[in-house]
């Protein structure tokens, strides 16, 4: 069964036939958003969370049936699939499970980019999927595989999606990180891109972040200096983030999103220095957030965001639901300086330290958000005394004609 409830948020949302729909089919939930303004492309996130306690083979099948009924119901064909992110306790154990689904595989019938990562979903699921998709009424999606993942050719900007880049080389995380960004230079370098000028996001999934996010966050450092990436340029929206990876050996993986054809005065780096400060300010190299304008939309990607201030200090130390408050502050704060607000996000992943903590935490989200299609997944943040961290992606509606098109 589909509920489908229009938002009662901004007259902004309202004007973008800004639509949420639930369905609890299978057993699974799945939680939408969908944003249209009706001049160009649709775009579609989907969260999709099993809610019975069954056996991982019945779990996934749930799943599978209720993305595609979803889809169905909501017009939209298998093409039209952009990234799919499975979250899972161990990715080695699932992977041929997922791989017999055609939602867990990447072929020419239903060409998309998947991420698996070990993150374990909020009981009793012991699997659950984001998926993004973009329906276009002018024509069909156009969409090539590569090496690593999915482009996604739009006009004149193609958006260039990389997922599940592990290391060929090296025993530490600093050794990895540097191969791991080694090969995405090599990526971007085929597709007549770079660091500097065409990554958008990326998500690093740290096995044992505890001990390796140190060595990740120096790799990082030296290799953006060596690409120009410095305090005064700038970085790149990210989420650094304990994750385990298909090969046990990997202490670093990595998701990106990368695009062509952008125009200098389309993306803007969001700081929202008041409250939180530059990541430089405690060594650490990535962007608070960024925004990309289009003609009839604006992207606002929210990089994994914790109880930080302005000096780059923990906020509510041991206490997750100041935390938690604190976080999302600090995420109002970057959503303001792109023109934006919690109506505008279109999905948001919540990280839990603590097992015990994440049924406070999905009580006080849900509050909060009560229909933004969310997943909340145990995942060490990235310092120990950080129990939650919350990223996500807001669209804003906008009427720009001097901007490219989405």
């Amino acid at each position: 069964m589909i509920v489908r409830n229009h938002s009662t948020g901004s007259q902004a949302a309202q004007l973008m036939r800004y639509s949420r729909h639930k369905c609890t089919t299978f057993g699974c939930t799945a939680e939408v958003s969908f944003f249209s303004t009706g001049k160009g492309p649709d775009e579609v996130h989907l969260m999709f969370c099993p809610q019975d306690d069954l056996p991982l083979c019945d779990q996934l099948l749930g799943l599978a049936r209720a993305y595609e009924e979803t889809l169905a119901l909501l017009g939209l064909d298998s093409n039209s699939a952009i990234f799919r992110r499975f979250f899972v306790a161990d990715p080695a154990c699932y992977l041929r499970s997922l791989e017999s689904l055609t939602m867990g595989s990447c072929d020419l019938g239903d060409l998309c980019a998947i991420s698996l990562v070990g993150q374990t979903p909020k009981p009793p699921a012991a699997v659950a999927m984001w998926a993004y998709h973009i329906s276009d009424p002018e024509g069909p999606i156009l969409k090539h595989r590569h090496e690593h993942g999915v482009t996604l050719i739009r006009k004149g900007v193609s958006h260039h999606w990389v997922t599940a880049l592990v290391p060929r080389s090296g025993t530490t995380a600093y050794d990895q990180t540097y191969d791991v960004f080694r090969q995405y230079n090599e990526v971007l370098a085929a597709n007549q891109m770079s660091l500097s000028d065409n990554v958008l996001r990326t998500w690093l999934f740290v096995d044992g972040i505890d001990s390796n996010y140190r060595g990740l966050v120096d790799a990082r450092r030296d290799l953006f200096a060596q690409a120009g990436l410095v305090a005064e340029t700038h970085f790149i929206a990210s989420t650094g983030i304990e994750g385990r990876s298909l090969d046990g050996k990997s202490l670093i993986t990595m998701d990106a999103w990368a695009a062509t054809g952008l125009v200098e005065q389309q993306v803007r780096f969001l700081t929202a220095e008041k409250m939180l400060g530059p990541t430089h300010v405690y060594g650490a190299t990535f962007e608070r957030g960024t925004s990309v304008a289009y003609r009839d939309r604006k992207h606002v990607i929210i990089s994994g965001t914790a109880s930080i201030d302005h000096n780059g200090e923990i906020v509510h130390e041991h206490d997750v639901v100041g935390q938690l408050r604190r976080t999302l502050e600090n995420i109002a704060a970057i959503l303001r300086q792109a023109e934006a607000t919690f109506d505008d996000i279109v999905h948001l992943i919540v990280y839990v330290r603590d097992p015990a903590d994440r049924e406070i935490i999905t009580d006080r989200m849900r509050m909060r958000f009560p229909q933004t299609p969310m997943l909340v997944v145990l995942a060490h943040v990235c310092r120990p005394g950080w129990l939650v961290e919350v990223e996500g992606i807001a669209v804003v509606p906008t009427d720009d004609p001097s901007m490219p098109a989405f």
